[in-house]
């Protein structure tokens, strides 16, 4: 399964800073997610804990994706987050704004299950939140997003997956609701994050 982008769909995100594309994981790849997700209790960071996540949001494909669309390389993982009724994070406003690591180029927001019958039109941002499963929105880290969005998609679970420059740093940002999390992996605020925790997923422009 590859994905080539359009010049169109490369227009259009140029435009509107996001842009959304059908099953771009397979049914095997999506279960493999929710199994995953399922077995641990688990709302961030999840690439760095559990091997089954990290195989499928470490794909190429993905990566090939996020590149075409910024045409920006090289990028490396940057942070992952768990978004459902029962996150702890319901939500943001700006991501480039409210999380500590600086240098996101991209990012991706994946349904892994449940899909989305209502109709809502947010006016307070992109509702980055896909309306049916294996389809995923991709957006720029400085785009205006609707903090609430997620109570419109009841019962439906989604991956954040965000691509990184090659000198992301990790910053001191209450913003953010991780804010500690990489101390865990032993990082302080102000270092450059390394390629043992956040490899490179694309060395190279399309």
């Amino acid at each position: 399964m590859k994905y080539q982008i359009s010049a169109n769909q490369h227009h259009f995100f140029q435009k509107h800073h996001w842009i959304t594309f059908e099953e771009v994981v397979s049914d095997v790849e999506q279960k493999k997610l929710v199994d995953a997700v399922k077995k641990r209790a688990l709302y961030a960071d999840l690439c760095s804990n559990i091997q089954e996540v990290r195989d499928v949001l470490f794909l190429p494909r993905l990566s090939t994706i996020a590149v075409q669309l910024c045409h920006k390389a090289p990028l490396r993982y940057g942070f992952d987050e768990l978004f459902c009724e029962k996150s702890v994070n319901q939500g943001f406003t700006m991501l480039s704004d409210e999380r500590a690591l600086s240098g996101l180029e991209i990012a991706m927001m994946l349904c892994i299950e449940g899909n989305c019958t209502a109709e809502f039109v947010s006016k307070k941002g992109i509702d980055i939140f896909p309306k049916n499963e294996r389809e995923a929105l991709f957006f720029t880290p400085s785009s205006i997003c609707d903090p609430l969005a997620l109570m419109h998609h009841r019962g439906q679970t989604f991956l954040l997956f965000t691509w990184a420059n090659r000198g992301a740093m990790y910053l001191y940002n209450l913003k953010d609701p991780n804010v500690h999390a990489l101390k865990k992996q032993g990082y302080v605020f102000g270092d450059k994050v390394k390629e043992k925790t956040h490899p490179i997923l694309c060395r190279k422009l399309m």
